[in-house]
């Protein structure tokens, strides 16, 4: 194992050819999660082989700096295979859709059933609560501030 060469795929043509079908848009799902590991390693391997390092490779990382200094989080800017990206909305903000589309797709189903059928919402509104680990209040909250917005 010590003589394991792990800039080899740095120094690979595998890495320009990722390159290219990231440029034309016909790369992989894979291609794209592991194209900074793969910047970094070819970073890497012209630093440690005293060659000069590629402008490409150069103008991707200060994109990702600035990205960073501006607020960016590190793991959405440079994502990395084994790094998970931050979330889209908090734990809070999740529950809070989770509760108000739960709620409205019970609500579209009884009317889909029976168009006369008059649902309470104060039901609707425990069941989503004992659902989702919370109080009744915190449900009711989470569900009309979505509304409104929605509405």
């Amino acid at each position: 194992m010590d003589d394991e060469d792990i800039f080899a795929e740095g120094r690979s043509p595998y890495f320009d050819e990722c390159r290219e079908r990231i440029k034309n848009g016909t790369a992989t799902d894979l291609d794209i999660e592991e194209f900074y590991m793969r910047l970094m390693q070819r970073f890497c391997v012209n630093v440690y082989e005293e060659k000069p390092v590629e402008p490409f490779i150069l103008y991707a990382f200060a994109d990702a700096f600035t990205k960073m200094l501006m607020g960016g989080h590190w793991n959405d800017e440079i994502p990395l295979p084994w790094t998970p990206r931050t979330p889209i909305r908090s734990r809070v903000e999740e529950r809070d859709l989770t509760i108000y589309c739960e709620i409205e797709n019970n609500i579209r189903a009884a009317l889909k059933e029976d168009p006369s059928k008059k649902l309470k919402i104060t039901k609707l509104l425990e069941t989503a609560a004992f659902n989702h680990h919370c109080s009744y209040e915190i449900a009711r909250d989470g569900y009309y501030k979505l509304k409104k917005k929605l509405s």
